[in-house]
């Protein structure tokens, strides 16, 4: 997820020119997390393994970027539900 409580107190990039970025592991190409960059203002705090790839604005947590190809996150499977009892 996506954290929207920044401090206002940061020191921030004002830059509106910013475009999406999936931070990528990069051992396995699961998507971490997403964030705005403009691509230029140094990143010092990426965790190991991670690197930043720019992606579609559909792109979030839980995809995959494998081969240059953004894959939406498999839904997981649901037990069926089972048959309502018969009256009689």
């Amino acid at each position: 997820m996506v954290n929207t409580n920044m401090n206002t107190n940061m020191n921030m990039n004002t830059n509106t020119n910013t475009n999406k970025f999936a931070l990528v592991r990069a051992s396995d190409g699961w998507v971490w997390n997403v964030c705005r960059w403009d691509g230029e203002t140094p990143w010092n705090h990426l965790p190991d393994g991670i690197v930043a790839i720019e992606c579609p604005d559909r792109v979030g947590p839980g995809w995959l970027h494998i081969e240059d190809e953004w894959l939406p996150p498999v839904p997981p499977e649901q037990e069926p539900l089972p048959d309502p009892p018969v009256e009689g």
